[in-house]
């Protein structure tokens, strides 16, 4: 999976980073949270909804208290071309 880090103001941006589908790389992206400095409640994690790949993930996020706003593929996609 990948993810990145962006404040709501854009003032900054973290790079991506990769991490493995299991609890172990999601513990390598909540160290990256964590860096954040900020409580969950308070950060957006916005997700693509690719079927039964993210759901683990999604539901160990919302069980620690983030905030999740699930989207869906053909939106991610677009938004990539439009970027290109």
């Amino acid at each position: 999976m990948r993810a990145a880090f962006a404040d709501p103001t854009k003032a900054w941006s973290k790079s991506a980073i990769t991490f493995a589908n299991a609890r172990e790389g999601w513990q390598i992206w909540e160290e990256k949270l964590n860096q954040l400095d900020a409580p969950a409640g308070q950060i957006l994690i916005g997700m693509e909804a690719t079927s039964r790949s993210g759901e683990n993930l999604s539901h160990e996020l919302e069980q620690r208290g983030y905030v999740l706003r699930l989207f869906h593929p053909g939106q991610t996609h677009h938004f990539h071309q439009q970027r290109g």
